[in-house]
């Protein structure tokens, strides 16, 4: 069986509820991790905060993994391949 490795985007799209058909993992993957997300959101916040937080630590892979430059280009978030890879290093450190 191979080996399905996700990085920092695939995750956050999984987590914002976006479609699973552009992550490289398997529909029944992507609703497992759908299901683990879920059971999480029940988690009441604490006594003293209205805030829950769980961390998932995972690389955040090469660039191609944040995606294409011409979609950027394209919906104009990006001018140039060099504002592309800013913009990556900026939402994934």
């Amino acid at each position: 069986m191979k080996k399905t490795v996700l990085f920092a985007p695939q995750i956050d799209t999984i987590i914002e509820g976006k479609n699973p058909e552009n992550n490289p993992i398997t529909k029944s993957a992507y609703l497992k991790l759908k299901d683990i997300y879920n059971v999480f959101s029940f988690i009441k916040p604490g006594d003293d905060d209205e805030i829950r937080q769980t961390w998932i630590e995972v690389d955040r892979g090469p660039i191609d993994a944040f995606g294409e430059y011409e979609e950027f280009k394209e919906s104009d978030m990006v001018e140039s391949p060099g504002e592309f890879e800013q913009l990556w290093k900026e939402y994934y450190p």
